[in-house]
């Protein structure tokens, strides 16, 4: 006789059908239930259910199903049970496990390891937010409430592993001697263990009389009460999760890395700190801002400070090393006539090589920071640009300083021309000319320490103080500073010729110097000293220049093949070059000096330390000319309707011939001649 109280479907699978349904329809879909269905039945005798196409929907179902049997106990209520790769679903959640219990009475599932051991075959209660692994698993799908064993809950980027979890809520979850890790749960590196713990909307993780583990060593750092942001959200702020130091370092011990907060201030601006701590007292502070407005600006600031000392104070070698570092990166439209930008990136000599964990930063010998503004005037009227530009080089401890730079520019003027709707007859000649204007200020800062490597005067002592410069470098030569001005005037169509191109320009330079030098014999030392002179000098040159060119063309109707037509163009050039002799004694900008106790002699000029030039030596009365040579033809072809085509063939592109003859050298007045071809 068949026992109707419990049943084993794997021997009376019929018999177990009819008295399944016959006792139960009343309160169930009326669907029969085979051991690997996955037919819905309804917890509730509230629930409804709908036909669409031929199929049933019932809301608030509940589907299970397994690959060997199904027992069902009435004795205690209802109870069934599931076996092999067991698998209940609800909407609330799905429950797999080798073996499930349904209490039916209740809506509650449980679900046990067989072994605790094998962390494969845990049972898994999968949540709409969220997984849940445990050695028991008691859940109820209608109130949605669970309590678990051992459990490890995946929190974000993070894991939570605990012996006693409790949900009391699908945004709450509270758990009893937990650990949170950012590592496998298998492998935890570092983890924080905590009394207890909450974890609310899978974001935030609460803990009290916590403690941080490195390699389940427990250190020294004690937490009474924390939080744990297990992700990001926009707009939220809170902890960064640190990671372990693994990189081996002697000096340093082990450590943690990036250990800090992020604060959202708002639409424009964030925020965060952090800093790498090591267990010889070693650390590294990094902090970081960032802004940004649409259309408008955007950058970000970041400062580092660090020191590093030995592991302990009574070694030999024991010492203590600072480093810093500071960083602006803006970009600004002020207008659409004005932008500003900076990248400032100034740090010490080891500062990236003892805190980066970058191979590229590590490798840096070199920082350079740059700042430029510039304005456009709306009507094009003129345009005004200032840079400057700091370039470090710790590899023999120079730096350059290289501004603050100004370069402004004048439209082009041409002030006797007229409106070609009210011209009458050929324009003159000098309707043609034009004037251009711009000027262009120099400063510039070297600072190159005679002790490279043991300097201890820092770029900025010596940049603040002449005298620590002085001693620094030896050198008397400080900040050179300069302003240059040109001005230039230029006539076309001297020569009324439609044939012949005609030009003729002057250009003039003024330069501007607070200092100037003076050279002076030491007959005792037998040695030339310099002395700089300050006070205000100038100096002033100008050269001019003519030029004339024509357009010859040589045409020849001969046929060869499918070449018809050849056209050889020649734009042969002629210009005239003067420079006077700036280095005479009547401009004053050059002067002699006597180098040796024979009494030699050398001529050298005023500027010549400062950051211009200044005028030229040297008198230039000087012919240029040149030719230049295009051969082409054309292919014409024919097809048997009559049809021509015809293209553009260039033989030889340019073949050019240039020379120049100089009669103020004393010798070698013609230059050599320079020849040059290209052909595709």
């Amino acid at each position: 006789m068949i026992d109707v109280s419990k049943v084993h479907i794997g021997k009376y699978v019929f018999s177990t059908y009819l008295i399944f349904i016959l006792t139960s329809c009343f309160l169930y879909a009326q669907n029969p239930v085979k051991a690997d269905s996955t037919k819905p039945v309804q917890p509730t005798a509230t629930a409804t259910s709908t036909q669409s196409n031929n199929k049933s929907v019932v809301k608030d179902a509940v589907e299970f199903q397994s690959s060997d049997s199904l027992t069902v106990d009435f004795r205690n209520g209802r109870i069934a049970t599931l076996f092999g790769s067991a698998k209940v679903a609800h909407t609330a959640g799905t429950l797999t496990s080798g073996e499930i219990k349904m209490d039916l009475a209740t809506s509650t599932v449980e679900a046990k390891s067989a072994t605790p051991e094998d962390t494969l075959a845990l049972p898994l209660l999968s949540l709409p937010d969220q997984d849940i692994k445990s050695n028991r698993i008691l859940f109820n799908y209608k109130t949605q409430k669970g309590k678990f064993e051992e459990a490890r809950v995946n929190v974000g980027e993070g894991n939570l592993i605990g012996s006693k979890v409790k949900n009391v809520s699908p945004t709450e979850v509270f758990i009893e001697d937990g650990i949170y890790s950012t590592c496998p749960p298998d492998y935890l590196y570092y983890y924080i263990k905590a009394k207890k713990m909450k974890v609310v909307d899978q974001d935030e993780i609460f803990f009290t009389n916590a403690r941080l583990y490195v390699l389940d060593i427990p250190y020294p750092m004690v937490f009474p009460f924390g939080y744990v942001p297990s992700g990001f959200k926009q707009k939220q702020s809170g902890l960064l999760t640190p990671t372990y130091v693994f990189e081996a370092q002697s000096t340093r011990g082990i450590g943690l890395n990036n250990l800090g907060w992020f604060q959202y201030i708002n639409d424009y601006v964030t925020t965060q700190a952090s800093v790498d701590l090591f267990t010889s007292g070693s650390f590294y502070l990094d902090t970081r801002t960032q802004y940004r407005k649409t259309d408008l600006f955007n950058g970000s600031i970041s400062i580092g400070y660090s020191r590093e000392q030995g592991l302990e104070p009574t070694d030999l070698d024991f010492s203590k090393t600072v480093n810093k570092s500071l960083g602006i990166q803006h970009s600004q439209t002020i207008s659409p006539y004005a932008s500003l930008t900076a990248n400032v990136n100034l740090r010490t000599a080891d500062f990236y090589r003892r805190n980066s964990f970058d191979i590229d930063n590590r490798a840096q010998t070199s920082s350079t920071s740059k700042l430029a503004y510039n304005f456009k005037q709306p009507d094009n009227l003129f345009t005004l640009s200032t840079s400057a530009q700091l370039s470090q080089n710790f590899f023999n401890n120079s730096t350059r300083l290289s501004g603050p730079r100004a370069s402004f520019s004048l439209k082009t003027l041409s002030p006797f021309q007229k409106n070609n709707n009210n011209r009458v007859g050929n324009p003159k000649w000098y309707e043609s000319l034009t004037i251009r204007y711009n000027n262009r200020l120099e400063s510039s800062f070297d600072y190159t320490p005679i002790d490279a490597d043991s300097a201890e005067i820092s770029f900025l002592e010596a940049l603040t103080d002449p005298s620590k410069y002085r001693e620094a470098t030896g050198d008397n030569d400080y900040i050179r500073t300069g302003l240059q001005q040109t001005a230039a005037i230029s006539l076309s169509n001297i020569i009324p010729s439609q044939f012949i191109n005609s030009s003729a320009t002057i250009n003039a330079n003024e330069y501007w110097f607070p200092t100037s030098i003076r050279r002076t014999f030491n007959a005792d030392s037998n040695t030339v000293e310099t002395e700089k002179v300050i006070g205000f000098a100038n100096g002033r040159d100008f050269n001019s220049s003519f030029s004339m060119s024509t357009t010859i063309y040589g045409i020849s109707n001969r046929k060869i093949g499918s070449l018809e037509g050849f056209r050889h163009t020649i734009r042969p050039s002629i210009s005239f070059n003067y420079r006077p002799d700036f280095s005479d004694e009547k401009w004053g900008y050059y002067r002699t000096v006597q180098t040796d106790t024979s009494g030699t002699t050398q001529r050298y000029s005023i500027f010549q330390d400062e950051v211009f030039s200044g005028p030229g030596s040297g008198e230039q009365r000087s012919i240029s000319f040149s030719i230049a040579n295009v051969f082409e033809t054309k292919v014409v072809k024919r097809d048997t309707t009559g049809e021509v085509k015809e293209r553009t063939l260039k033989l030889i592109d340019n073949l050019s011939l240039s020379s120049s003859y100089n009669f103020a050298a004393d010798s070698l007045n013609l230059s050599s001649l320079t020849s040059s071809i290209s052909s595709n």
